[in-house]
């Protein structure tokens, strides 16, 4: 007989050097909701629809470099042009690229994660 466990929640965990610096960074800069936090050890961020963990990288974990990286985050906005102005106010690069069906703004964290803004277009 196969026994499951149920799932009660899910996050997307991002391994960080420096905590303060980056719950700042999604926070203030991003203008996410800060969730709960415990010292330096974890602190959680809220984005509509996923909640994102704040982790230091373990001392024992290797520096694995992936040419471009696999792994996103994305956030869909109202407003690209708006999003953008933010990035660059915080005076963080951005790249922009589109499909036929959507706008980006393609950013790092203070870490190198990869996020973007995205908006459908009209």
């Amino acid at each position: 007989m196969n026994q499951s466990s149920t799932i009660l929640s899910a996050n997307v965990t991002l391994m960080v050097k420096d905590m303060d610096r980056a719950v700042e960074f999604y926070t203030i800069t991003l203008g996410l909701k800060a969730g709960k936090r415990y010292g330096n050890h974890w602190a959680e961020i809220e984005a509509p629809g996923v909640l994102i963990g704040l982790h230091p990288k373990p001392k024992q974990m290797p520096d694995i470099t992936i040419p471009d990286k696999v792994m996103s985050i994305g956030f869909l906005v109202e407003d690209l042009e708006k999003a953008k102005l933010r990035l660059s106010d915080s005076n963080i690069v951005y790249y922009t690229e589109e499909d036929s069906m959507m706008s980006f703004a393609m950013f790092e964290d203070p870490d190198g994660n990869r996020l973007y803004f995205s908006q459908y277009k009209k």
